[in-house]
């Protein structure tokens, strides 16, 4: 099993994987907010995860901007959770590690992503499943 996090971003995303046991797959790396952009994500994801693997991905909608990746990453058949924001500044403001990690948010969206499917956190609910 491998988890995808995004940041969401107006011209340019963020991404990381993790697989099962939390150790990171791909380093964080971003990508433009256009399709060639979603191709080279796309690319990269095929390069490091095997093709039977399941995958979660988890994104915050940001705006509008997530809704292109959202699409794009469902037609390629990920199952894919959309975050309220509300939710991951909450998150994001009990975490101790933000101090220390540079992507900081990709890896707390992982993080909440879990806490939702694993039920850690009662009553959380993403926007999209």
């Amino acid at each position: 099993m491998y988890y995808i996090g995004i940041d969401v971003a107006k011209r340019s995303h963020c991404a990381t994987v993790i697989d099962e046991f939390g150790q990171t797959q791909v380093q964080p790396f971003k990508f433009k907010n256009t399709k060639i952009g979603f191709d080279k994500m796309y690319q990269k994801f095929l390069s490091r995860i095997p093709k039977s693997s399941t995958c979660i991905v988890g994104m915050e909608a940001t705006g509008h901007y997530w809704i292109c990746l959202f699409d794009y990453l469902n037609d390629k058949g990920y199952d894919v959770v959309v975050i309220n924001p509300i939710q991951t500044d909450a998150f994001r403001k009990v975490d101790s590690i933000r101090k220390m990690v540079k992507f900081f948010t990709i890896l707390m969206i992982v993080s909440l992503v879990l806490a939702v499917i694993f039920g850690i956190i009662i009553g959380l609910k993403p926007i999209y499943y």
